[in-house]
């Protein structure tokens, strides 16, 4: 027998619901929010202002900068003056560079997109031998630094080089390799991880019932491939066309290495130049910086143009796994071809920089005698010293921003996944756009924000310390942070929310043990992630390193342009070694500690992906 309610229940208000222990509470609409977190708007609004902080604000003054010159000055003026900017349209090299960067980016595009996504359905969708060491070594080449993969290219096919000493060089692979055609090639190489990840997300979900159809009236395989398959990915193709458009035309590390020292100048080294040349082109600078950002965004508006209106649905109830192609005699060619593909992104750049860290020089061959350790002994004494104590630096900050962008972002996730909804609808909209900007632009517009004469009046003059530098790391990482964990914590069910604030959980408890628990397994990807990131991040770095303390990637950069490249490799490879050590035996040590249901089954391979 239940008690009778009392007078305070009888009166006129909200319906009386019965909780799960028998209590008593008012029934709240189903607005999707997180029940007794009054202020999750405020830290939502909060997280939002530290996005704009953190990225807003330096893309402004960038855009500002080109068409209000003096708006950053000693007497800040708000006069409008584009000269810069018509400047930059109308000087021949000036366009030629603009135009020939855009050009570049649209070829390495789609050479990307194409490599990129029929590897992918080689790899997801057939029979071909190695797939798992396959995926595993595009996250390699998707990690390794685009300025040592270029330097990678140089040792192997520079005269004298690795190539040369094996066999006769041909002259046309080295005119090849200094032109736009291998400097886009190289770029193509280093950026198809982008659109073979974004083809892999759509392959188990292209199910075989479609394929059934079609053939049930009598379409052959390869007519439903062209039919059927190709048109389902084909916003899958344009988004990794996009991605890797972007990607290249902000690309820093290829433009200060192998295109500029062939004399083929693109815009991100043009951006560079302008600030470091003397006299400083500071409104040049900004010209070029908004030109760059609006061919990022014309690219992103290109890509929701062509997919606006149309519908690609393909997860449904009536979905059936697709069966994969079992390719026969055609087997074996399909690895060779993999192979040798990967040979080119991946085996060729990193084995010329492991070779290179253990010879005297490249021009004395490849004889075993021609081996020596002292690259590495050299990190020890006067001449690289410095350059293990930009290893120790880089890596101190790096595990510094890592933790930070997953903090953040995992709140903000949560609070945008499930909380109120047009915050979170905003949120996902922010962490979309933040995560095309090129990380140049970024690093431009802290140079132009935080350098202000003012700032130093009340003591925030943030330029050239290590707190400016900070910044414009959880700039770059906090972005990919945001948007994976959304895609993760959009699968946490919000009973286990509702049943954990029943119990009497805070938020910070809710957090601390359910949340996390559940997601443990992304937080340590993406923290392995935006730390090796982190660690050989060279366009922030160039801009914003303090004075006498060079990070990992200026550093080895250094020892490039001073032509000390065993010792310059020798401090890649190292770092390279550590980070990978770091990911082994953190990936073992959470296997073993997590809870089961965290390290195995079907719920933790879906956060994980």
């Amino acid at each position: 027998m239940t008690a009778e309610p009392d007078a305070g229940d009888r009166a006129p208000g909200p319906e009386i619901v019965r909780g799960p222990v028998g209590s008593r509470r008012p029934a709240r609409p189903r607005t999707g929010g997180i029940p007794g977190l009054a202020p999750q708007d405020a830290v939502m609004g909060l997280g939002l202002g530290a996005l704009a902080l953190l990225i807003v604000l330096p893309l402004l003054a960038v855009v500002a900068q080109a068409v209000f010159p003096h708006i950053f000055g000693r007497h800040p003026d708000l006069r409008f003056d584009p000269r810069a900017l018509t400047r930059v349209l109308q000087t021949p090299f000036d366009f030629h560079m603009l135009a020939d960067s855009v050009l570049m980016s649209l070829g390495a595009g789609l050479a990307a997109a194409t490599c990129g996504g029929v590897l992918a359905l080689v790899v997801g969708r057939t029979d071909v031998p190695g797939r798992g060491l396959w995926g595993g070594l595009v996250w390699c080449t998707l990690l390794l630094p685009s300025f040592l993969m270029a330097e990678g290219w140089t040792f192997f096919l520079q005269p004298m080089g690795l190539l040369s000493r094996a066999v006769p060089e041909p002259s046309w692979l080295v005119n090849l390799f200094g032109s736009p055609w291998g400097v886009g090639a190289i770029l193509a190489l280093k950026f198809f991880p982008f659109a073979f990840l974004a083809v892999s997300a759509a392959l188990p979900w292209i199910g075989g019932e479609q394929e059934a159809v079609a053939r049930t009236l009598g379409a052959s395989r390869w007519r439903v491939w062209y039919r059927v398959y190709l048109p389902l990915l084909l916003p899958f193709f344009a988004s990794g066309a996009a991605i890797v458009f972007a990607d290249v035309l902000s690309d820093f590390g290829v433009a200060i290495t192998v295109a500029e020292s062939h004399q083929f100048p693109l815009l991100t080294y043009g951006i560079y130049s302008a600030i470091y040349n003397i006299p400083t082109d500071f409104g040049g600078a900004g010209a070029l910086s908004l030109l760059l950002t609006l061919a990022v965004g014309l690219a992103i508006l290109l890509q929701l143009w062509f997919l606006g209106g149309r519908r690609f649905a393909t997860i449904h109830s009536g979905y059936r796994p697709p069966e994969p192609v079992r390719l026969g005699a055609w087997r074996w060619p399909a690895l060779v071809a993999v192979a040798g593909f990967f040979l080119l992104a991946l085996g060729i750049p990193a084995g010329s920089i492991l070779l290179e860290s253990f010879s005297k020089s490249l021009s004395f061959g490849l004889g075993s005698y021609h081996l020596t350790l002292s690259n590495y002994a050299a990190l020890s004494t006067q001449v690289g010293s410095r350059g293990f104590k930009a290893l120790g630096y880089s890596l101190r900050l790096a595990a510094v921003t890592a933790t930070a962008a997953v903090l953040l972002g995992t709140l903000l996730a949560y609070l945008g996944t499930h909380g109120s909804g047009r915050l979170g609808t905003v949120l996902e909209g922010v962490s979309l756009w933040t995560i095309s900007i090129p990380g140049i632009i970024l690093a431009v517009g802290y140079v132009f924000l935080w350098n202000q004469p003012w700032l130093e009046r009340v003591h925030l003059n943030l330029y050239g310390t290590v707190w400016a530098l900070t910044l414009a790391y959880l700039a770059g990482g906090l972005p990919y942070v945001l948007r994976f964990q959304m895609g993760s914590l959009t699968q946490l069910d919000r009973r286990l929310v509702s049943a954990a604030r029943v119990l009497g959980a805070g938020v910070g408890r809710l957090l601390a043990r359910v949340v996390l628990p559940l997601v443990a397994d992304s937080v340590l990807v993406l923290w392995l992630f935006v730390l090796a990131g982190t660690t050989f991040e060279l366009p922030a770095s160039e801009f914003l390193y303090p004075p006498g303390h060079p990070t990992l990637a200026v550093e080895v950069n250094h020892f490039f342009n001073s032509e000390i490249y065993g010792v310059g490799t020798a401090l890649a490879v190292t770092a390279a070694v550590i980070l990978i050590v770091l990911v082994l035996i953190l990936r073992g040590v959470t296997r073993r500690f997590l809870p089961a249901p965290v390290r195995g089954g079907r719920g933790s391979r879906r956060l994980e992906a």
